[in-house]
């Protein structure tokens, strides 16, 4: 989502490729809301939407500009995720405005998940309370790149690695970090006449280690069917 803090009111809004190749989203009364900022000088200018996903802005049939280069809380499948990529969770799951978790490359390149809410910022993912070479992570590398492939497996320069539940060609896939703070891989799974996005990985088995999880003043007990959350309202 370009706009996802600036919404458009909805009536009268307008996405347009001008002919300097700036690609602009403007809201009703002609106002700006997100553009490409991308000025080009060429008459050959084109805008494509591949199978990958991924919107490129081309000059002279050179990407000049990419929507994989910014990702909203979804990763497809080899998108590449990088230092200066980051995925933000949404707010809740009607509203999509950025929320307050985060997946990002840390400045010592290990792939960590942050609550922010504002107030206070932790790490819960990998367990803060282990050394990164104890959860098999490497610290302090030349490059930060991570992608899921088509076949559902995941690769961190850091380390990390993983095969989805169902590896292997055939479903549509993506890695998702959604407004709980839990980061999941997702597949497409077809049950009779529907279609649904069924979890296939995920990063955080028990929801508790989450922070924020719960709330604010609250105790959170984890079990395999739900988790029960007891409020502490303070007086």
């Amino acid at each position: 989502m370009a706009n996802r803090d600036e919404p458009v009111n909805g009536k009268h809004s307008k996405l347009s490729l001008h002919e300097d190749g700036n690609l602009v989203l403007t809201d009703a009364g002609r106002y700006i809301i997100w553009s490409t900022q991308t000025r080009l000088n060429s008459s050959s200018i084109r805008l494509q939407l591949y199978n990958s996903g991924n919107l490129i802005l081309h000059e002279q049939g050179n990407p000049v500009w990419q929507s994989f280069d910014h990702p909203t809380d979804t990763l497809l499948p080899n998108q590449p995720f990088t230092k200066k990529t980051q995925l933000i969770s949404s707010r809740s799951s009607t509203n999509y405005s950025s929320g307050f978790y985060k997946l990002y490359f840390d400045t010592d390149s290990i792939l960590r998940l942050q609550y922010n809410n504002h107030e206070m910022t932790t790490i819960y993912w990998p367990d803060p309370g282990l050394l990164p070479w104890e959860v098999g992570r490497y610290q302090y590398l030349y490059s930060q790149r991570a992608s899921l492939d088509s076949e559902g497996r995941f690769n961190s320069t850091d380390g990390l690695g993983f095969l989805s539940a169902d590896f292997g060609y055939g479903p549509q896939r993506m890695m998702k970090i959604d407004m709980d703070g839990n980061l999941r891989v997702y597949s497409l799974v077809k049950h009779g006449a529907t279609w649904e996005w069924m979890v296939k990985w995920q990063a955080v088995s028990h929801s508790c280690k989450i922070h924020g999880a719960c709330g604010p003043n609250s105790l959170c007990t984890h079990s395999q069917h739900s988790d029960i959350v007891l409020s502490i309202e303070n007086e």
